[in-house]
């Protein structure tokens, strides 16, 4: 009986091990981030499962492979781990670098439970573990994979599939993120052609490796797919040299085709930037022209920068937005806010130091080295890893690590520790450990599954209330965020959120009130609990300017507010244009002089900003209201003039614009704009219904019905704000 209930430990423990494998897979819609949070929550139950188990295993007598701790290469993640506690605690904010927040779910608890999973790798794994590993990695993304290519058939389609997440953007599949899902799957192809080479029912696993290929293709990730092409180059180049055979004559063929291939994409580079598929464009555009890599260039110069500000201490675990926004600036800078710098290397310099980076190169070298020896005994094998961690190392360079690729490259680098024997039976001390450990993993099930699943649940509930039940929503609000845990800064993002965008527009009386309060207390609360976030003083300056009419109101703590804004993020637009609608807001209930140096003031106010983004059209855009509300027409036309000059097609820009056109009744040059808008802002209902109206006005009935029932479902209070218009759009419809 006592042998059939250890091996019956044994089996869930292995399981419970095998488990992360799975992961991509996971995810429920009830959580808040169900891609992100559900994954979170799986993983570290599956690790508490198998430490339990472990431990267990290891009071009955149960042998562990102790033995491969002799290694050098066994303790780097430890110490890759260590490290990031001790920058931690010298960094900007232990308590934050530990927790994360649910949009991540990394931070240092992640980090301990991903290495606490490569290390029960270690002490339990066996051969047979290995090739199961092997082969239950592969089918995964065999249909995570087939899964993201049903996604992009329904969104290029436009037919809704039932049971399917509908593509946000580029396609995420189950991943939810279209660079995450092509890193993942980058390192998961080779993991497959293993499998097949080496498995009867090699069709199956070919195919999906065809899945897998096909997928990243179609999520247009540059970074993978060039990180793939330039290892397939090089495989092709080495076999060339140093191959014989027909091997050889197929490689030197290959890199003639290739190379004639770079040839064609460089001549006709510029038509292929027009080619009606994403991949194709992505591709074609990568230069410092391209917004998205200029901006990425700009944000690795000053990231670096700074990190070597601090190059022993680093600052902490999630703590790159910290940096980010010291040097944030909309002129170079397509993203709003960044908490990753999209380089790898740079990730763990900026929050481990130079010690945490030159730990994980030591990981990657110790995946090399894992490559290399499985070469001398199986070429093909061997090949494919090294193929797989070439890829890793070159798509880092713009992609960072999430617990996808993460699943994969653990379990690697414990193989790479893996040596044959029976290994040894626990000691006093050994168990004494483990115990410690099972301790720590249950009273983690609390902390780190339990309650923030909870928590995460009662953001979602008020979420799905936030504009129907102003009550509900704040009862569900205060459940979760009362808690005084680290999901409060999360919490706080999203009350800004769901404040700003929707309920001060829905919301009227004492229900906008109460909106506005839940958001106000809030980030008021984080706005102490972290000093350091310029996000919470921004959203939280949005939202004292967004207050309901008779609202209490303090314009010291106002300014205060903006002042910390500008201080930990001097280059961003939002202060300033705060500052300047304060000092508007005063002039207007003010006459004479006083009026007039309030209005001086806020044109000051921009005028600063202007001089930090002297090339964007925003700040031209703002000016040009502000002298035209001053009663400077001449100054105003010349400001919008020069915003027209440096429009680019941002969406707010285009918003602008087409408002002052519309009110000098320039129907005809507003339109384009306010498509522009419809295309890049689709919530921004009064500037579709507007879009609708001059689309009636050129004759274009049926764009006119279209934009008048979308409003209608999403937003039909509007409607009623012309009501001639619709009764004409009636008439012409009988």
């Amino acid at each position: 009986m006592s042998l059939g209930r250890n091996f019956m430990i044994d089996k869930i423990r292995n399981w419970a091990l095998l488990a992360p494998a799975l992961i991509p897979l996971v995810y429920l819609d009830i959580f808040f981030y169900p891609l992100v949070a559900t994954k979170a929550f799986f993983f570290r139950i599956a690790i508490s499962v198998a430490v339990l188990a472990g431990t267990y295993f290891l009071y009955k007598g149960g042998k562990v492979h102790v033995e491969r701790f002799k290694s050098f290469w066994a303790w780097i993640p430890a110490a890759l781990l260590a490290a990031a506690y001790i920058t931690a605690f010298f960094g900007i904010d232990f308590y934050h670098s530990f927790w994360s927040v649910f949009d991540r779910s990394a931070g240092l608890l992640a980090m301990t439970y991903g290495t606490l999973y490569l290390y029960l790798l270690v002490l339990f794994v066996s051969k047979d573990f290995i090739w199961k590993f092997l082969k239950l990695t592969a089918g995964v993304a065999s249909v995570v994979g087939a899964y993201a290519i049903v996604q992009w058939l329904g969104d290029v389609s436009s037919i809704s599939i039932p049971l399917l997440l509908e593509a946000d953007g580029r396609i995420g599949g189950t991943i939810g993120n279209a660079a995450f899902l092509a890193g993942y799957l980058g390192l998961t192809f080779f993991l497959t052609l293993i499998v097949a080479k080496k498995n009867s029912k090699a069709d199956w696993y070919y195919a999906g490796a065809l899945i897998q290929i096909i997928a990243i293709i179609l999520t247009a990730t540059r970074g993978t797919i060039l990180a793939l092409i330039a290892m397939l180059g090089i495989a092709f180049l080495y076999t060339a040299i140093k191959g014989s055979g027909k091997a050889q004559k197929i490689a030197i063929a290959g890199v003639f085709v290739g190379l004639a291939t770079l040839g064609g994409f460089f001549a006709f580079r510029e038509s292929l930037q027009n080619v009606p598929f994403e991949p194709v464009q992505r591709i074609a555009n990568i230069g410092v022209e391209d917004a998205t890599t200029s901006s990425r260039l700009f944000v690795w110069e000053n990231t670096l920068s700074l990190a070597l500000e601090r190059p022993f201490t680093g600052y902490g675990a999630e703590h790159i937005d910290y940096v980010y926004n010291q040097f944030y600036n909309a002129g170079d800078i397509v993203e709003q806010w960044f908490d990753r710098s999209h380089n790898l290397y740079l990730d763990y310099l900026v929050q481990y130091g130079i010690f945490g980076l030159i730990l994980f190169i030591l990981f990657v070298a110790g995946l090399f080295r894992f490559a290399l020896k499985t070469r001398k005994e199986d070429e093909y094998m061997g090949n494919m890893l090294l193929l797989l961690v070439g890829v890793y190392v070159l798509q880092s360079f713009f992609v960072f690590d999430t617990i996808n690729t993460l699943i994969v490259l653990f379990p690697l680098f414990a193989f790479s520790l893996y040596k044959e024997g029976e290994g040894q039976a626990g000691n006093a001390l050994m168990r004494g450990e483990a115990a410690v450990a099972s301790a720590l993993v249950l009273v983690g099930m609390y902390f780190a599954v339990l309650q923030p699943a909870y928590l995460n649940l009662q953001l979602g509930q008020s979420y799905l209330q936030h504009v129907v039940d102003a009550e509900k929503y704040a009862a569900s609000y205060a459940r979760g965020f009362n808690t005084n845990s680290f999901t409060d800064l999360e919490f706080g993002y999203q009350a800004y959120e769901m404040y700003t965008s929707r309920q001060q527009n829905v919301f009227s009386g004492e229900e906008k009130v109460l909106a506005y309060q839940t958001a106000y207390d809030a980030l008021t609360a984080n706005a102490k609990k972290y000093p350091y976030d310029a996000r919470t003083f921004v959203y939280l300056g949005h939202v004292l300017e967004a207050r309901p009419a008779g609202v209490a109101y303090s314009e010291e703590e106002n300014l205060k507010v903006l002042e910390d804004a500008k201080r930990l993020s001097p280059g961003r637009e939002q202060p300033y244009y705060m500052f300047a609608n304060i000092y508007i807001a005063k002039g207007n209930a003010s006459t004479g002089s006083t009026r007039a140096e309030l209005y001086q003031k806020a044109i000051d106010t921009v005028k600063e900003y202007q001089s930090l983004v002297p090339d964007i059209a925003e700040a031209y855009l703002v000016l040009a209201e502000l002298y035209r509300v001053t009663g400077d027409p001449v100054m105003s036309e010349k400001s919008f003039e020069e915003g027209i000059s440096r429009y680019d097609g941002d969406a707010a820009d285009a918003r602008r614009i087409a408002g002052r056109l519309l009110a000098q009744n320039k129907i005809s040059e507003a339109r384009p704009y306010l498509e522009t808008v419809y295309r890049e802002r689709p919530t921004d209902y009064v500037a579709i219904f507007d879009l609708a109206k001059i689309r009636f006005i050129e004759g274009d009935l049926s764009g006119a019905v279209e934009l008048v029932e979308l409003v209608q479902l999403k937003q039909p209070n509007l409607l009623g704000t012309d009501p001639l218009f619709i009764q004409s759009l009636q008439a012409a419809l009988q």
